[in-house]
């Protein structure tokens, strides 16, 4: 009777544990997030030594994940192939659960080309041994990440119902990665390539946003001098975002004069710097965008020409 209670108070302190865990993932705001700060609460789940969580990269085939590191943060991405077990998860989405990840038959038993792939091991010290990888989907078809358990405390392989626990937490985390895709893709921002290049991670550029809205100094002055990104990565992050090459500052740079006729010289005031290269929709031409102090030292005449321009607007549009 008493062992009955036992196990009974051990279920449910375990569902409370993995409600806690759900609540955390759906509550993300970010991946970094997930893959960051949740990692040890996740770990804490299961009976296994170590956990690593990739996220499905679909731009470039890849599952990736991210690592806390003494430099900061260490970026690993893993082709989706047969040539390691969580490619060959991502591959066929189908769960793999591994006595000794370092028996070849064993591993061909699954499939004649799966490999376990060593360099983690040998890049950490770490001696990989059993093993528990799963799909992460949505929609029961969509590829999000793979989940990997490695190294069994007690036993000598991953059980049926360590497979069940992995399954509830797969589960949460296909819904929040998909979630979070749908976010990313309603409100891209000009410093993504940041860190999909992992320039920086999600969490620093949302406090440098915060820290900008707060006055302390513009958004691109905080990336160059407190988090120490070159001007040039900057500058390619934005040119993604506007989808129009980055052209760098320079004397001998010859602006078209059609293209700097539609630019609003009050918008142009506010500016003091050259920010990002702008294209005619109508044509393959390039202009980089300077400020009106720019314009006026080295194209007076330009700038009279659209400040005439622009008065004539704003007259016509006052009679209207």
């Amino acid at each position: 009777m008493t062992r009955n209670l036992q196990e009974l108070q051990h279920k449910v302190e375990h569902a409370e544990h993995v409600t806690h865990i759900t609540t955390q993932i759906h509550a993300a705001s970010n991946l970094d997030q997930i893959l960051l700060d949740l990692h040890k609460d996740i770990l804490s789940l299961f009976d296994a030594e170590d956990l690593t969580l990739f996220a499905f990269d679909a731009e470039k085939k890849e599952i990736f994940s991210k690592l806390p590191h003494i430099d900061g943060v260490e970026e690993v991405r893993i082709p989706i192939t047969e040539h390691s077990l969580a490619g060959f998860c991502a591959k066929y989405l189908r769960p793999v659960n591994i006595a000794d990840a370092y028996n070849i038959p064993e591993l061909q038993g699954i499939h004649p080309s799966l490999l376990h792939d060593t360099s983690y091991d040998k890049r950490t010290g770490f001696r990989t041994k059993q093993v528990l990888t799963y799909p992460i989907v949505a929609d029961n078809k969509y590829l999000m990440g793979v989940l990997q358990l490695l190294n069994k405390k007690s036993g000598s392989r991953f059980t049926r119902k360590d497979e069940e626990a992995v399954d509830e937490i797969a589960k949460a985390l296909g819904i929040a990665f998909f979630n979070l895709r749908k976010i990313s893709k309603k409100n891209p921002t000009k410093f993504d390539l940041l860190v999909s290049n992992n320039r920086i991670t999600q969490n620093e550029l949302d406090q440098a946003m915060a820290d900008s809205r707060k006055g302390m100094s513009d958004l691109e002055s905080l990336l160059i001098e407190k988090h120490k990104i070159p001007k040039l990565d900057i500058g390619k992050s934005l040119a993604h975002f506007h989808k129009c090459p980055y052209i760098e500052y320079s004397e001998r740079t010859i602006v078209d004069v059609e293209l700097l006729k539609n630019l609003n010289v009050d918008y142009l005031k506010k500016l003091d710097r050259v920010t990002v290269v702008a294209a005619d929709a109508s044509s393959t031409k390039m202009c980089p965008i300077f400020s009106v102090n720019w314009l006026r030292r080295h194209r007076p005449k330009q700038l009279k020409n659209l400040q005439a321009e622009d008065s004539t607007k704003t007259t016509a549009q006052s009679s209207a």
